[in-house]
């Protein structure tokens, strides 16, 4: 989903509370159309968004494609960044 149309509201997750907050709706509205499809037993229970960083110029055969910097978590957990 990074890199679709929902990419500018799922990058709102490591922005504002204002911003944050548009960001659990989409992931809520996301989680509970997804869930109407899946059996019981097969529910989504959460996302994790992760923000990825990558100097291309430095490393560009990094195989892992950069590292994790933040992550957020929805429902959000307590302790929902990286470090």
């Amino acid at each position: 989903m990074a890199d679709s149309r929902y990419r500018m509201v799922i990058g709102k997750a490591f922005g504002t509370p204002l911003e944050r907050a548009l960001c659990d709706e989409f992931l809520a509205a996301s989680l509970q159309a997804a869930n109407l499809a899946l059996e019981d037993t097969r529910q989504i229970m959460g996302f994790e968004i992760q923000l990825w960083e990558w100097d291309f110029r430095e490393n560009p055969e990094d195989p892992s494609y950069g590292d994790v910097v933040d992550r957020y978590r929805y429902p959000v957990e307590p302790s929902s960044s990286v470090g």
